[in-house]
C-alpha cells in the first residue's frame, strides 16, 4: 500500500519533472540549433561542384523568434562558408505593418554564399489566410534588396546545377510545370519547395533528384517511440529528414530554425542542414 508520505513525494517529483520538461521545451530547446551534416549525391553533378557545400534552412519566422537567436544562427551559417544557401519558406511569421522592416533588419545579418543565396516563399509569407499576394511581393522585394533571390516557380542555373524554386502550395501558387518548363533532364538538378505535400501532386514530370522542403518544424514536439503528435501536412509520414519518393526523387525536410506563436520544441531541435555535394 502506498503511504500518504510516499504519495506526496511521488506526486511532487512528478510535478517537478513535468515543470522541468516544460521549461526545457519552451526556454531551452527552441534555441538549441543543430547543424546536421549530410552527403548529397547528385546525378551529373558538374565537376566544379564536387565537394561543394549547400546550406539548407527554413521557417525562420522573423517576428516572434528572438532576434538574437536568428543572428546567432546566421553567424553559425557564416562560419560554415557555404557555396550555396537555400531557404525553403516561411521567412516571416507575423503579419503587421512593420514586418517588412523586420525582414530588412534581420536578413541584413545573413551573409551571402559564394555562388548563390536562394529562397522560396512559404504560406506565412503570404500574410493572413495565406492569401495576400501584395504582402508576399513586399517580402520578396525586401529579401532581394539584400541579395537573396526569391524563386517563384522559376528555374535557375548555379555553376551548372539546375535549381527549381516552387511557389507556396497553401497560397495556391504552386506550379511545378511552370517551374520545370526549361529543365534539361541530362543536367544536374534539385528543387526547393516549402510544403512537403507538394511532392505528391502532379507536375513533376522529368524531374529526378533531390527536393528540399520545410514547413513541418519536425512537428516541434516529437515524443520518444511515438514521433510528432501533430504535423501540418496531409501525408503524415512527412515529418523531418530524408524520404524516398517515386520517380527517382528524394526529399529532405528541414526542421526549421524558428517557431510561430507557440514557442515550444521537444525532440525536434531547430536545424541548419549542411549538404556536401558529390557525383551520384
Amino acid at each position: 500500500m502506498v503511504t500518504r508520505r510516499q504519495f506526496i513525494v511521488g506526486s511532487t517529483a512528478l510535478l517537478a519533472s513535468a515543470a522541468g520538461v516544460g521549461a526545457y521545451a519552451s526556454l531551452v530547446e527552441p534555441y538549441l540549433l543543430e547543424v546536421v551534416r549530410r552527403r548529397m549525391p547528385v546525378r551529373n553533378l558538374p565537376a566544379e561542384l564536387e565537394g561543394a557545400t549547400l546550406a539548407h534552412f527554413a521557417d525562420t519566422h522573423v517576428g516572434p523568434v528572438r532576434d538574437a537567436f536568428v543572428r546567432d544562427a546566421f553567424a553559425t551559417l557564416q562560419a560554415e562558408r557555404p557555396d550555396i544557401i537555400v531557404i525553403t519558406g516561411d521567412l516571416t511569421a507575423t503579419y503587421h505593418a512593420g514586418v517588412v522592416d523586420e525582414v530588412k533588419r534581420t536578413y541584413t545579418n545573413l551573409s551571402h554564399a559564394r555562388l548563390a543565396t536562394l529562397a522560396v516563399l512559404g504560406n506565412h509569407d503570404y500574410g493572413p489566410e495565406w492569401s495576400d499576394a501584395q504582402h508576399a511581393a513586399l517580402v520578396t522585394d525586401a529579401l532581394e534588396s539584400h541579395g537573396i533571390s526569391v524563386l517563384s516557380n522559376e528555374l535557375v542555373s548555379v555553376a551548372g546545377l539546375q535549381i527549381a524554386g516552387m511557389d507556396d502550395l497553401w497560397a495556391g501558387r504552386f506550379d511545378p510545370r511552370k517551374a520545370l518548363a526549361g529543365l534539361d533532364p541530362d543536367r544536374a538538378m534539385i528543387a526547393l519547395t516549402h510544403n512537403p505535400d507538394s511532392v505528391d501532386l502532379a507536375g513533376w514530370d522529368g524531374f529526378e533528384g533531390w527536393i528540399l522542403a520545410g514547413h513541418t518544424h519536425g512537428g516541434q514536439v516529437s515524443l520518444p517511440f511515438v514521433g510528432p503528435p501533430i504535423v501540418p501536412v496531409q501525408n503524415e509520414r512527412y515529418t523531418a529528414g530524408e524520404f524516398s519518393l517515386s520517380g527517382n526523387r528524394r526529399m529532405y525536410i528541414n526542421r526549421g530554425v524558428g517557431y510561430t506563436s507557440l514557442r515550444l520544441r521537444f525532440g525536434a531541435r531547430p536545424e541548419l542542414t549542411m549538404f556536401e555535394l558529390h557525383s551520384a
